[in-house]
């Protein structure tokens, strides 16, 4: 009998073994920073400052992807607000809310569930386009009522606004409203009505399956237009804040596995894998300055952020920021700052300006947002 249990218990722990190896090892690694030195943010050329408050509490109540649902705490006074960096004030940049007269929210509250977007430039109308992630309630078609969320989860959509580099009001041109649009982070423009999208926990709204895609792998990206959606890449580990790179192809993020993904898009929208660059760090959003390098929001230590999420006025994780470009036909990561919880807040985006090298920090559970002067 106690050979029997003896073997079932090497075999229990290979198995765990296995699994571990398999599925754990890399999200544990970079969840809990193994290994790694973090370094003050003193030991870089920059000079760093908060510029604007930010409300980050609702997030915590209301976020459908995640699997928060509590309506009571859900944001009154979501909004897209444009900073104009060229109009300095005091120790931050000028501001001004864009108002959406006309937009009517869900069942006509005319609110707005921001949770990320991207911009593209309309030339031939002059205008610019902002396709919004949108984490709506779900509502009664016939009655107008607030469904049970924790069976049916959230009602997403992706919303396209109209704005311009003046403009004060977004003007609401079309709500994207599809099954596969489903658990969306972060939506790539690609053109036309044409856009990519990840759904982090892929298609699992709610139950078991939502709560273990990141180690699963459920996520998956999608491709969508006016005429429909269909999912273009699966068997994802918490694909992330991806983005459409200025040489044309699309660079998808894995917060689990620290990846960054290169696929070519195909004449039918669907996507092939053309590289695979591990940065050695969880990470979330992807952006391109106009040189064509991208900047990478990392977080030296994962678990830290879901200390921010739950008390975004008191947690101070560390965070980081990296740099990817392409030497010699081979993509290259580096480190551009780094702070051990001091003062920058967790950021989720890092935006680099190449005109003045400034870099712009902020996140939808950040109490404020940053930005980092180099130093002369």
């Amino acid at each position: 009998m106690v050979n029997i249990f003896f073997k079932i218990g090497l075999s229990a722990v290979a198995l765990l073994a296995v699994l571990f190896q398999v599925y754990l090892k890399d999200a544990i690694w970079l969840g809990f920073g193994i290994g790694k030195t973090i370094q003050p943010l003193s030991d870089f050329p920059y000079t760093c400052r908060t510029i604007a408050d930010t409300h980050p509490i609702s997030r915590s109540h209301w976020m459908p992807s995640v699997g928060d649902f509590n309506l009571t705490g859900r944001s009154q006074r979501d909004s897209v607000v444009v900073l104009d960096i060229d109009k300095p004030v005091e120790n931050g940049f000028q501001l001004r809310v864009l108002k959406t007269p006309g937009y009517t929210g869900t069942a006509g509250d005319g609110l707005l569930d921001v949770a990320g977007f991207a911009g593209t430039d309309n030339i031939e109308k002059g205008t610019i386009e902002l396709l919004l992630v949108n984490h709506r309630p779900s509502v009664d078609a016939e009655t107008g009522e607030f469904l049970d969320h924790s069976s049916v989860g959230g009602n997403s959509t992706i919303d396209l606004f109209e704005t311009g580099p003046d403009a004060t009001e977004l003007k609401h041109v079309h709500t994207y409203a599809n099954k596969y649009i489903a658990t969306p982070n972060r939506v790539a423009a690609a053109g036309g009505d044409s856009f990519y999208i990840t759904n982090d926990h892929g298609p699992h709204k709610v139950g078991w399956r939502h709560a273990l895609s990141p180690i699963l792998g459920t996520g998956d990206v999608t491709f969508c237009n006016k005429a429909g959606c269909k999912p273009v890449a699966e068997e994802l580990k918490f694909p992330n804040g991806l983005a459409m790179g200025p040489d044309g192809l699309l660079y998808v993020p894995s917060s689990m596995l620290g990846t960054i993904t290169v696929y070519r898009i195909l004449p039918d929208n669907g996507l092939e894998k053309v590289d695979e660059v591990f940065a050695g760090y969880g990470i979330d959003n992807l952006a391109f300055d106009k040189h064509g390098d991208m900047y990478i929001a990392a977080f030296p230590v994962g678990v830290e952020i879901f200390k921010a999420y739950k008390d975004p006025f008191n947690a101070r994780p560390p965070t980081a920021t990296l740099r990817m470009r392409k030497q010699d036909g081979v993509y290259v990561i580096d480190k551009i700052i780094e702070d051990a919880g001091e003062t920058l807040p967790v950021a989720t985006t890092v935006l680099h300006d190449a005109k003045t090298g400034r870099l712009f920090f902020s996140s939808v559970i950040a109490p404020w947002i940053s930005v980092c002067e180099p130093k002369n």
